[in-house]
């Protein structure tokens, strides 16, 4: 080989050895030490002020292998389930099983799946790791903090907020304790149509917080998280401008399980919910047509939580809640008739709950029952709203019992075996219009 060949042979070689060594480089950052670091940033993201619970487990997937972990989580606590695969994964899901029921999973396109669960009595869990996309190593760890103390997503602030002292209950009393919080109005035209729709959706609600701002274009999503208290029921709106033609809602409760949506081509979306646990919730707001800014508000349609105090020994049945005086609004009467007519006897069990809907639209309510009680759950609504239908879910959220019948005054019966907050939801399957709810105690 001549002294020309070998000069120009030498920076090909060069080239050819950094080709060689840049991959065993690029790979030893995704190694073990990569995954715990990555880890460790998660847990300050999303599990902040929780604590390691068992050691990290790593391990290497193939698309579309499984592995599975066995956990016997202690009662009276929560849980963050946290997962991160190397570069090399694309696709990470994560479901959390207890029995038969998946109670948490992040089935997200990402390779970094969070799921939370709180239990209150001992739950042996089965956690499912599962590549879909991509192939490579994995690290897995559980955190641990006690119930109510699991911290927002930094950056999210929290509501600040005013509780009235709590008032000390008789057995058998219904003790409503009121929330106040301060509500600041803005005086721009979003801020004023936002609190026009809150009127609207949820009268006689409170604002929760300051309302969120933020500007979107075409596609682009926005996630709000927020903590909200147990056993009270929101409604979330958001507003676009003129110029965002079609914007979405969707909440996302501390399992991130979607619990709530709005995909109306509208630019005002809103959801109700009503919160089992007092964790943080993901609102997630997305612009499908348009651009522009937009204006997100929180809503707290309980103003508080209606608690049965448990009686020692069963309480007589109450009369039926009285007739509304001359010049009631006819829904509260007609809501006096079915009562006499379908709970005879029957003391109330909530307050008067109300809204109002459009055709596909939905409500949440919370309602603490009692153990070992009948109930008797009856709403009504407008003549304009022809087909309005209620579902019941128990603190575990499995639904228990329902009334879709095709009329505008629905009414269910269910005898409660766990206690605790139950979710009350209302659907305006056709029509539109006002409505009002009430439970009574058999």
């Amino acid at each position: 080989m001549t002294r020309q060949a070998r000069h120009r042979f030498a920076p090909q070689a060069l080239v050819v050895m950094a080709a060689l060594v840049m991959p065993a480089a690029a790979s030893a950052q995704f190694g073990t030490a990569y995954l715990t670091r990555r880890l460790t940033e998660l847990q300050g993201q999303y599990a902040a002020g929780m604590n390691a619970w068992g050691p990290v487990q790593t391990g290497s997937l193939n698309r579309g292998a499984r592995r599975h972990f066995d956990l016997v989580l202690p009662a009276g606590a929560c849980y963050k389930f946290i997962a991160v695969g190397d570069g090399d994964v694309a696709d990470l899901d994560l479901h959390v099983r207890r029995a038969t029921r998946e109670v948490a999973r992040d089935t997200a396109v990402d390779n970094f799946p969070v799921a939370s669960h709180c239990t209150t009595d001992q739950a042996r869990v089965d956690v499912e790791l599962h590549i879909v996309r991509g192939r490579g190593e994995f690290a897995f760890s559980v955190f641990q903090g006690p119930v109510g103390t699991m911290e927002l997503t930094p950056g999210s602030p929290q509501p600040t907020q005013t509780s009235l002292p709590t008032v000390p209950a008789q057995p058998g009393q219904v003790i409503v304790v009121q929330t106040t919080r301060p509500a600041v109005i803005p005086t721009d035209a979003l801020g004023a149509r936002l609190f026009e729709l809150a009127a609207t959706f949820a009268p006689g609600s409170v604002a929760f917080g300051a309302p969120r701002r933020g500007s979107m274009n075409r596609g682009d999503e926005q996630n709000h998280a927020i903590r909200l208290e147990a056993g009270h029921c929101y409604t979330v709106i958001a507003v676009g401008a003129p110029s965002a033609t079609d914007v979405d809602l969707e909440l996302f409760d501390p399992n991130r399980r979607r619990v709530a949506r709005d995909r109306e081509r509208n630019n005002f979306p809103h959801v109700s919910h009503c919160a089992a646990l007092p964790a943080p919730y993901e609102i997630r707001v997305k612009m499908h047509r348009g651009e522009g800014p937009f204006i997100l508000g929180v809503f707290d349609q309980t103003g508080g939580s209606a608690s049965i105090v448990p009686a020692p020994a069963p309480m007589p049945a109450a009369p039926p809640a009285p007739a509304p005086a001359p010049g009631a609004d006819a829904l509260s009467a007609r809501l006096t008739e079915l009562a006499a007519t379908f709970a005879p006897g029957q003391a109330p069990a909530s307050r008067v709950f109300r809204g109002a809907m459009s055709t596909h639209g939905r409500q949440d309510f919370a309602v603490n029952l009692q153990a070992g009680r009948c109930y008797t759950i009856l709403a009504v609504a407008a003549p304009s709203a022809t087909d309005l239908d209620i579902y019941l879910f128990d603190p575990n959220r499995d639904r228990r019992t329902s009334d879709r019948e095709r009329n505008n005054m629905p009414h269910i019966t269910f005898c409660a075996s766990l206690p605790g907050p139950h979710t009350i939801r209302v659907q305006m399957y056709r029509g539109e219009g006002p409505f009002v709810m009430q439970a009574f105690a058999q």
